[in-house]
């Protein structure tokens, strides 16, 4: 019986197919290719022979640094104060003691001393050459004022 011309040429092409990927298949399975051989590294040289090694010389020791002096203390100059008191209160005389107590060079005047006026006692003010007055209560303050030149610091207790 004559085949369809149809199935021939299915046939044909199965074949063709089939061909195709036999030889595909092949070409998959071949064996990778080799690698090439890997370079020798040369040996690194040998070491030079050890040489004796000659000791450091000792190290110069430093002279300790001679610490310098302290500066020498800064001196002072306190001027003269007088402490002009306005009466004997027990009060007054406590603050004149504690002020001579704080103060190296000072000197108490009393204005309630009948034997010594206020002006008097200024005359030996400016002899003492005070360079401040503390005054002691109101009538001290007042006096301090009217018959000096001098910086006056007013107290009242």
């Amino acid at each position: 019986m004559p085949e369809p011309r149809g199935f021939n040429t299915v046939r044909f092409r199965l074949l063709s197919l089939l061909l195709l990927l036999q030889v595909g298949g092949c070409a998959l399975l071949s064996p990778p290719p080799a690698e090439p051989p890997p370079e020798e590294v040369p040996a690194p040289p040998p070491a030079p022979p050890p040489q004796q090694e000659t000791p450091a010389p000792a190290p110069v020791p430093r002279p300790e640094p001679v610490p310098e002096p302290p500066p020498p203390a800064p001196t002072t100059y306190a001027p003269p104060v007088a402490v002009l008191l306005s009466s004997r209160a027990p009060a007054y005389e406590r603050v004149a003691l504690a002020l001579g107590e704080l103060l190296e060079n000072r000197e108490i005047y009393d204005l309630s001393d009948r034997s010594l006026s206020p002006r008097d006692a200024f005359a030996r003010i400016t002899e003492f050459s005070a360079g401040a007055i503390v005054a002691i209560g109101l009538r001290a303050a007042v006096y301090a004022r009217d018959y000096t030149t001098v910086p006056v610091v007013y107290a009242q207790f």
